[in-house]
C-alpha cells in the first residue's frame, strides 16, 4: 500500500511538472481562416496592436479616449485601404492618394482617380496626434462637430469613406457593387468575421466602419517635436527654449506660437491650442480675391462661406506638399512667402489675418525668420509613423 501511494504521488508530481512545461497556444484565427489570409496578405497570425504609446505631453488625450481602437477592425480597414479592388477599374486604392511615406498625403497638386480622372482638390494628409474621431470631437467643442474634406462636407469618417469610394473622379465604385465584389474575394470573409464577430458581415456600413477605424488608428506622436515637448504645458514653458531643439528650431517655435498657433495650434498638441482657446476648423486665408473654388461656400451657397476651407493638420507637413486645397504651393518656402507678403484682402478673410486697420495683414518675415519657421516645421516629421508596419501595405509586393 505504501509503495502504491509513493507511485501515485510521483505520477502526480510528474504530470504537474509536465503540464507546466507545455506551452499553451491561443489561436486568434481558425486554421482555415489563417491559411486563406496568409496566402494572400502579409499579416501576422495575431493582429498588430493599434493602440500607440503616447508621450507624456499627450497624456489624457489618448487615441482610445473616445472609443477603443479595435485591432481586428483596424486590420480589416488597413487591407481595404490598400486594396485597389475597391475602385471601379481596379486601379486606385485609398493609399494611392494617401501614401504612408508622404505622411498619408499625395505628392501631386490633385490626385489621379479612375479612368484617367483627376480629383477636384489636393489630398488632405492623415496622421493626427490622436485619433481623428478624438481630434474632431475636441477641436471644435461645445457639442458641435467638425467635418471632413476641404469643405467639411462629411460629418463622420464613415460618410467620407463612402463618398470617396462612390465619387466618379476618385474610385467611381457603387457601394452595392463593392459589397458583391468583396464577397467574392476569399480573404475578406475571415477578416470581416474577425472584425464584426459574425458571419455574413460584408455590407456597405461595415466597409466604411473598418476604413474609418484604420484611419482613426493613424497616430503621429513620435516626431522630434514630441520628444522635445515639455510635460509642463503652461504658456511660459511653451515659449521658453526647449532643450531638445536647436536655436533655429526654438526661434521658429516662438514665431509659430505668435503668428500661426491661433489657427494651427491643435495640429501640434492640445497645449498649443489652449494658448488661444478652442481652435477653429475652417477659415479664409486670403489666397485669392476671387476664388474659382469657394470651398465651404460651394457646399453651403452662403456668400459668407466663400473661400473658406478646412485648416489642415500640420503633422509631417515637411513631406505632405504640394500645399493648399488646390496644391498651388510646391514648397514650405512658398507657403511662408505667401503668409509673409501675399495675403489677399478678401471680404471673408479670417479676422486673425487682418491688421488693426481691418485689412489683410502682411507678416513680413525676414529671411532668417522664414528659415527658422521651416526648421521648426521640420520637427513635426514623424519617421516612425511613416515606416510603421501597422500602417503599411499588407499586400505582397
Amino acid at each position: 500500500m505504501k509503495n502504491f501511494l509513493l507511485f501515485a504521488l510521483g505520477a502526480f508530481l510528474f504530470a504537474s511538472c509536465a503540464k507546466d512545461d507545455v506551452e499553451t497556444i491561443v489561436k486568434h484565427y481558425p486554421d482555415e481562416d489563417l491559411a486563406i489570409i496568409q496566402a494572400n496578405l502579409n499579416l501576422p497570425s495575431n493582429p498588430i496592436d493599434y493602440t500607440p504609446a503616447l508621450p507624456a505631453h499627450l497624456a489624457g488625450f489618448s487615441a482610445t479616449a473616445a472609443g477603443t481602437i479595435d485591432d481586428d477592425m483596424a486590420t480589416l480597414g488597413r487591407v481595404i485601404f490598400y486594396d485597389k479592388s475597391i475602385s471601379k477599374d481596379g486601379s486606385i486604392s485609398c493609399a494611392s492618394c494617401h501614401e504612408q511615406t508622404l505622411g498619408f498625403a499625395d505628392d501631386r497638386a490633385v490626385s489621379e482617380g479612375v479612368e484617367d480622372n483627376e480629383t477636384d482638390r489636393n489630398s488632405l494628409a492623415l496622421g493626427a496626434f490622436v485619433s481623428f474621431r478624438r481630434y474632431y470631437n475636441m477641436v471644435i467643442g461645445g457639442g458641435a462637430r467638425a467635418g471632413f474634406f476641404w469643405d467639411e462636407g462629411a460629418p463622420q469618417l464613415e460618410v467620407q469613406a463612402k463618398a470617396t469610394i462612390e465619387n466618379k473622379k476618385e474610385m467611381g465604385m457603387d457601394l452595392g457593387e463593392l459589397v458583391d465584389r468583396l464577397q467574392g474575394i476569399d480573404y475578406y470573409q475571415p477578416l470581416f468575421r474577425a472584425a464584426f464577430r459574425r458571419d455574413n458581415a460584408i455590407d456597405e456600413d461595415n466597409i466604411a466602419f473598418a476604413v474609418s477605424e484604420f484611419v482613426n488608428s493613424i497616430i503621429s506622436a513620435e516626431a522630434k517635436f514630441d520628444q522635445a515637448h515639455p510635460n509642463n504645458t503652461s504658456p511660459n514653458q511653451l515659449q521658453a527654449d526647449w532643450s531638445g531643439f536647436t536655436a533655429m528650431e526654438n526661434r521658429g517655435k516662438n514665431l509659430f506660437v505668435d503668428n500661426c498657433s491661433s489657427c494651427h495650434g491643435f495640429s501640434l498638441s492640445p497645449a498649443f491650442a489652449f494658448m488661444s482657446g478652442v481652435a477653429q476648423t475652417v477659415g479664409n486665408n486670403g489666397l485669392d480675391l476671387e476664388y474659382e473654388d469657394n470651398g465651404v461656400g460651394e457646399r453651403s451657397s452662403l456668400m459668407a462661406d466663400n473661400g473658406k476651407f478646412k485648416i489642415p493638420l500640420l503633422r509631417n507637413v515637411e513631406v505632405t506638399g504640394p500645399y493648399m486645397h488646390d496644391g498651388r504651393f510646391e514648397t514650405l518656402e512658398e507657403v511662408i512667402d505667401f503668409y509673409s507678403e501675399g495675403i489677399q484682402n478678401h471680404d471673408n478673410l479670417d479676422q486673425k489675418l487682418r491688421g488693426s486697420d481691418g485689412k489683410a495683414k502682411q507678416m513680413n518675415f525676414s529671411n532668417q525668420e522664414k528659415q527658422d519657421l521651416i526648421a521648426f516645421l521640420h520637427t513635426l516629421t514623424d519617421d516612425a509613423m511613416m515606416s510603421a508596419e501597422r500602417f503599411s501595405d499588407p499586400f505582397p509586393q
